[in-house]
């Protein structure tokens, strides 16, 4: 299995359309972006964003993640009924040339179980597992569910 070492990258967040995503990681042909955690009013629990850019060939499948703070697990927000909720996602499957944004409303990762709650300014390190691309690792800053919220508003 290929692994990536974990990447540090700097939380710049594109202001208007046109401009780059920040890339914070890459394994193999996979590149993930913008990476972001909002702290919630529950304070063993975050929010965990990022793009996930698939600039290969084949299709690939995220299949595990873990960050260095609480459980990670995926989530989808689904509406059934006409109740929306949110509800655990197995796997991802990113096709070739394809992007998957994690944002509100959407997929996210949920982070649950800290010991100590995230405050804005920390980075928590975060690794994902792909099917053809291996481990990726990451560091995702942590920013207050308001300043996050208006990066996404933009």
């Amino acid at each position: 299995m290929k692994t990536t070492q974990l990447v540090a990258g700097t939380l710049v967040f594109a202001a208007c359309a046109g401009e780059q995503r920040v890339e914070v990681g890459r394994a193999g042909e996979m590149a993930v972006s913008d990476a972001v955690v909002l702290v919630t009013a529950v304070p063993d629990i975050a929010s965990l964003y990022f793009t996930l850019e698939n600039h290969g060939t084949e299709t690939d499948t995220l299949r595990g993640l873990s960050a260095s703070i609480g459980t990670a697990t995926l989530h989808d927000v689904v509406t059934e009924g006409g109740l929306t909720r949110m509800a655990p996602v197995g796997l991802l499957t990113i096709p070739p040339d394809g992007t998957i944004e994690l944002r509100p409303g959407g997929y996210h990762v949920m982070l649950t179980g800290m010991a100590e709650p995230a405050i804005p300014g920390d980075s928590i390190e975060v690794r994902l597992t792909f099917a053809v691309n291996g481990q990726v690792g990451f560091v995702a800053p942590v920013m207050s569910f308001a300043d996050g919220m208006a990066r996404f508003e933009r």
